[in-house]
C-alpha cells in the first residue's frame, strides 16, 4: 500500500506555542509553506495533522486535513512518508517502517531523509536495520540516569508497563 501512488505525506504538524518556542512564526502559515514545497517534491497527496490537542488548528489548502477520531497510528498506516519538526511522530513513523523528514534537528535526524527535496526520489531511501537498532539503543541509552536505576524507578516503571 505504501507503494501506491496515491499514499500520502504525512505532515505532523505542531501548536503555535512550539513554534514561538522555536521563532517560526505564524505555525499555520508554516505549514502552508510547508506543503507548497511537500508538492513542489513530489506527486503524493499531502495529510496535514496537527497536534491532536491544538484547539486552534485549522485545514491547510492542498492538504487533506487529519484529526481526531483518526490517530497517528491510523495515518501512519497508508503513509508514503512523513515530514515533521522533529517530534515523537518521527519516532512512531520509523518504527511503522515510514520514512521521515524533520524539518528541524529532531531526535530522529540520524534516521531521517536529508530534506523534503529527497522527496523526489522514488523509492525513497529508508535507513537499513543496522541503523535503525542503533539509533533505537542510543534513545534507550539515554532515557534513564544512573541514579534513576539504581534506586530502582527505572525496574518499577518497567514492571508496570513492559512486563504487566
Amino acid at each position: 500500500m505504501r507503494d501506491d501512488p496515491t499514499s500520502g505525506v504525512l505532515l505532523v504538524g505542531s501548536s503555535q506555542r512550539y513554534a514561538d518556542f522555536q521563532g517560526l512564526g505564524d505555525i499555520t502559515e508554516y505549514c502552508t509553506e510547508l506543503v507548497r514545497t511537500i508538492r513542489k517534491s513530489t506527486k503524493h497527496p499531502v495529510i496535514y495533522r496537527p497536534k491532536p490537542r491544538w484547539k486552534e488548528a485549522v485545514p491547510i489548502a492542498d492538504a487533506e486535513f487529519s484529526c481526531p477520531p483518526s490517530t497517528l497510528e491510523d495515518e501512519l498506516k497508508t503513509a508514503w512518508a512523513t515530514v515533521t519538526f522533529g517530534s515523537g511522530a518521527a519516532v512512531y513513523s520509523i518504527l511503522a517502517g515510514v520514512p521521515v523528514v524533520e524539518v528541524l534537528d529532531g531526535i530522529a535526524a540520524p534516521v531521517s531523509l536529508s530534506s523534503i527535496q529527497a522527496l523526489r526520489d522514488e523509492p525513497l531511501q529508508y535507513p537499513s536495520d543496522e541503523l535503525v537498532d542503533q539509533w533505537l539503543a542510543n534513545l534507550a541509552y539515554c532515557q534513564w540516569t544512573l541514579a534513576e536505576i539504581a534506586s530502582g524507578v527505572m525496574w518499577k516503571h518497567l514492571r508496570k508497563t513492559v512486563l504487566k
